[in-house]
């Protein structure tokens, strides 16, 4: 086990103990999604070491809750689309995996408490691969939204089994069919 989690704090994912100033690991960690310039969308490889970060922490008995939130005013915009892809166009089409399914699993496979504290826009894979954490609590400047209906996609990371087990089953097909944000204010009885 590492004598630390801690990472720098330009890392695109800034893992700090709770309290920041504590020393080795401490029970709570706080880890953030830290690229406020764009809107904390992701990469493959902050993907990677979330992934890789969980399936850590499952295995460390001095850590007992991790949270999870972003830096500035996105929790998460997604995907960042200006990611290069040409290293996906070499992997024969049997090996792809949905990547944020895989950090959704491992999310949910922690048995460590995730607590993910959306502190503004959560959308596409920040919307959806949280939706694997313990107990997620937003700000109300928070905004949810699944816009893949809206650009043609499927739902990714695991969300079309994890949003119904959350709201049911017909909530969770107006959520993702509309493509639509929604303010943290709303209330899943205004569907009508």
């Amino acid at each position: 086990m590492p004598e630390t989690y801690t990472t720098p704090a330009s890392s695109h994912v800034r893992i700090s103990n709770y309290l920041e100033s504590a020393s080795g690991v401490t029970p709570i960690l706080i880890m953030s999604l830290n690229r406020p310039k764009r809107f904390n969308a992701m990469t493959g490889d902050m993907i990677d070491a979330l992934e890789a970060f969980f399936r850590l922490v499952d295995l460390d008995s001095r850590v007992k809750c991790v949270v999870w939130t972003g830096v500035g005013k996105a929790f998460c915009s997604g995907i960042d689309l200006n990611i290069d892809l040409s290293e996906i166009k070499s992997i024969p089409a049997t090996e792809l995996r949905d990547t944020g399914g895989s950090l959704a699993l491992a999310i949910y496979n922690c048995s460590k408490t995730v607590i993910v504290v959306y502190n503004g826009l959560a959308v596409g894979i920040g919307m959806t691969a949280s939706l694997a954490a313990g107990i997620r609590i937003a700000s109300a400047k928070s905004q949810f939204g699944f816009p893949f209906s809206r650009i043609g996609l499927i739902t990714e990371s695991a969300s079309s089994f994890f949003l119904p087990r959350i709201v049911g089953y017909s909530r969770a097909t107006y959520l993702l069919t509309t493509g639509k944000n929604f303010p943290a204010e709303w209330s899943l009885k205004d569907m009508g």
